[in-house]
């Protein structure tokens, strides 16, 4: 997740909608890693600030994991 394309909000869209679907396994949640001699999504910019998975949503019927985050 690049917080200047998907921010909080896009994140707790998606996963309320996989529990509405019912989704059960588990939905990885990935910090942007800056790379642009392998870029993935074109050059980016560095990200001013990152995923506050503390205020994400909790999913219902499924396990959501984080990669790539400072751990607190």
């Amino acid at each position: 997740v690049h917080t200047a394309l998907m921010d909080e909000k896009d994140i707790d869209a998606i996963i309320r909608d996989l529990d509405e679907r019912g989704y059960t396994g588990t939905y990885y949640v990935q910090n942007f890693r800056a790379d642009n001699d392998r870029p993935t999504l074109g050059l980016l910019p560095p990200q001013k600030r990152t995923l506050n998975t503390k205020t994400l949503a909790t999913a219902k019927n499924f396990k959501t994991a984080f990669r790539n985050f400072e751990a607190s």
